[in-house]
């Protein structure tokens, strides 16, 4: 990637009427959501993974593409893994669930991208830990390092961030749900 291209923080879309998940709804209490986290965090191995089926009792359910479920990556569809192309997420292990019935999947991180240029970042320390980023206000990257279309993680802190080929691929096939923050 060049460095005038621009690396998208990703995040669900926001809107006020947009379907979410209920975690303790009747049909989704028997989910072991520790669990999910423990295997999602490589505290458990990736084997111990079942799929997950999820129930939103809402008609228009299935046609968004990525749901926040806290302490993960969030669930994503399977439309938007087609929209986006399955080799832009070769950093990470798609673990198959079902949501309504449809495909989705939760992200789990294979391998991060040391790409974040901590010496034009605007990083903020733990006070007690120094050493350790709490957070970051300007980002910067060393976007030779970024092949385009490519969704990866970073280091430094939880999240996932997309290059513009798969900004422009969940817009092109209208897939709601995704809010793409441009970082620089």
């Amino acid at each position: 990637m060049t460095e005038e291209c621009i690396v998208f923080r990703v995040d669900p879309s926001v809107e006020d009427d947009r379907p979410v998940i209920e975690f303790d709804a009747p049909a989704n209490r028997g989910i072991d959501w520790r669990r999910l986290d423990a295997i999602l965090h490589g505290e458990r191995p990736t084997a111990d993974y079942r799929e997950l089926g999820i129930v939103v009792r809402r008609a228009d359910t299935t046609s968004w593409g990525y749901y926040s479920v806290p302490g993960t990556l969030g669930l994503l569809s399977g439309e938007a893994v087609r929209c986006i192309g399955p080799t832009a997420f070769g950093r990470f292990v798609l673990l198959p669930a079902r949501l309504n019935g449809s495909e989705y999947y939760f992200l789990k991180v294979a391998e991060r991208l040391p790409c974040l240029d901590l010496a034009r970042a605007e990083v903020v320390s733990f006070r007690t830990s120094p050493e350790r980023i709490k957070d970051i206000t300007k980002y910067a990257f060393h976007k030779p390092m970024i092949p385009d279309p490519l969704v990866f993680s970073i280091p430094e802190l939880p999240g996932w961030f997309a290059t513009p080929a798969v900004a422009e691929a969940i817009e092109r096939g209208r897939v709601p749900g995704f809010q793409f923050t441009p970082l620089g």
